[in-house]
């Protein structure tokens, strides 16, 4: 659930990390995600605009466009480029930011100081 002041709480099934809090273990009630608070923290752009989540994975939206997602990657689904799997089930249960550049792209960091 996302907040009116930008928060994110989280609870249910913990399975594939979907609820973003480093482990597989379920909440049966609401708790504050301090990992996605130090996320929006940084800086006015880090504000937390969207958020969707289903069953197996969770996604949310910063202002400035940046997107994290996390929950279970076994096919690389959640676009952090890992995943792909043949024998487990792999995850991401932590926030982890998706890269959302062309493949013939620079790095938006790199971007950013080439042209500083």
């Amino acid at each position: 659930m996302l907040s009116t002041e930008g928060d994110v709480y989280t609870w249910g099934r913990g399975l594939y990390g979907v609820l973003g809090n480093g482990s597989n273990t379920h909440k049966l009630t609401p708790f504050f995600n301090e990992d996605i608070r130090a996320i929006t923290e940084e800086d006015e752009g880090s504000k937390i605009i969207k958020m969707d989540s289903a069953d197996e994975y969770t996604v949310i939206q910063l202002k400035d466009g940046t997107l994290y997602s996390w929950g279970k990657n076994d096919r690389g689904q959640l676009g952090t480029g890992a995943g792909i799997g043949m024998d487990m089930v792999e995850c991401e249960n932590i926030p982890t930011m998706v890269d959302l550049r062309d493949e013939d792209e620079v790095p938006k960091l790199t971007k950013k100081f080439a042209m500083g």
